[in-house]
């Protein structure tokens, strides 16, 4: 079943009307927070910054129209350190979702493409995003380099190791080179397993019902306890735990 005609208006008017709103937004969020860091009042920057992103990240989902659900928010790190956010990756909205109602201050292993979407990447460099260029070894291996400098600085990343949205809505294959950055930096591990994100946007098909994004922070796994076998099955053990939640999450009513 094609998205209809009224239901791609209405998803670009929404997008359209966000995108007007961020545009000045960002730069009225960035020029507050440059007076705040020359007022060296460095963690009153950070704070509204990232209350700034949690904002406009729950602007475009509430604009789309979407419902969001969070269940295991007792798994959420209650104190800094060196963390690794793993999920599966439907729809570009996982990124934003994470962000607004995680309260997760993180990063993104993103495509190199984004790096030259306006006002966009202003945000992404302010996260600690790295970018990875598609097909290119050595562009990897700088992504991946930075990323592990990111949390060993107490930056949060995060990476989904489908390297690409699935568009059928399934959990695919992880790929096994994507969880080195959570083991080269003994990072512990957040899993994280959404549903619904493609439903709002790119493959919606109505304007109602009201899609119903459901998120699972998943329990925590420490990379620095587990046995040379458990790092070797990690991708498998990590694809398995986020599929089966997945499922579960869809067969709620």
């Amino acid at each position: 079943m094609k998205r209809s005609f009224l239901c791609s208006l209405y998803v670009y008017i929404a997008v359209a009307f966000w995108v007007i709103l961020f545009i000045p937004g960002t730069i009225i969020t960035f020029v507050i927070y440059g007076v705040l860091r020359l007022l060296f009042l460095k963690k009153a920057a950070d704070g509204f910054m990232w209350a700034s992103a949690r904002m406009w990240s729950r602007l475009i989902t509430k604009v789309l129209g979407a419902k969001v659900t969070v269940y295991g928010k007792e798994n959420l790190p209650k104190a800094d350190g060196h963390y690794c956010i793993v999920g599966n990756h439907e729809s570009y909205l996982d990124i934003t979702n994470i962000l607004g109602y995680c309260k997760l201050r993180t990063g993104f292993v993103a495509k190199k493409e984004l790096q030259a979407v306006p006002f966009l990447n202003i945000w992404m460099v302010a996260f600690g995003c790295t970018f990875i260029k598609r097909g290119g070894i050595k562009s990897s291996i700088d992504a991946i380099n930075n990323a592990v400098k990111n949390i060993q600085k107490g930056v949060q990343m995060v990476i989904f190791p489908e390297g690409h949205r699935a568009k059928n809505g399934e959990v695919e294959t992880f790929k096994p080179g994507s969880l080195k950055l959570a083991l080269r930096s003994k990072a512990t591990i957040i899993p994280i397993a959404a549903t619904g994100t493609r439903s709002v946007f790119e493959g919606r098909k109505r304007i109602t019902p009201r899609p119903h994004i459901r998120i699972s922070v998943l329990p925590i796994i420490d990379v620095n306890t587990l046995t040379k076998e458990e790092k070797d099955n990690l991708s498998q053990t990590l694809e398995n735990m986020i599929k089966d939640e997945v499922s579960r999450l869809k067969a709620i009513k």
